[in-house]
């Protein structure tokens, strides 16, 4: 991404879904993405992307770290399918700034 570039992403966490217990940890990121032409003000981009992602008492004894699993995993496959729906646009990553 670039520090200056045309295109503008706001990212906004609307909510994570976790579970209380469990043997199974499923965790649901829900994230809103806008993407904005800075040069004319328009709206590229406005989604919002709800991603699973579940980590099984096979991938960690510790419930804790099962969550963490959980929370890693939906986090990156919010991310991963977000960039699969930005390569269609066919902007470069060097024309997106990311908003704070």
């Amino acid at each position: 991404m670039s520090d200056d570039g045309r295109y503008k992403l706001v990212v906004n966490m609307l909510k994570v879904d976790q579970p209380i217990f469990g043997l199974d940890f499923e965790v649901t990121t829900h994230v809103q993405y806008l993407l904005t032409d800075s040069a004319t003000q328009s709206i590229v981009f406005d989604e919002t992307i709800i991603a699973p992602h579940t980590a099984t008492f096979k991938d960690a004894f510790v419930a804790v770290k099962r969550l963490r699993l959980a929370n890693e995993g939906a986090g990156r496959k919010n991310i991963e399918a977000l960039l699969d729906k930005l390569s269609a646009l066919q902007i470069d990553k060097n024309e997106v700034s990311l908003v704070e």
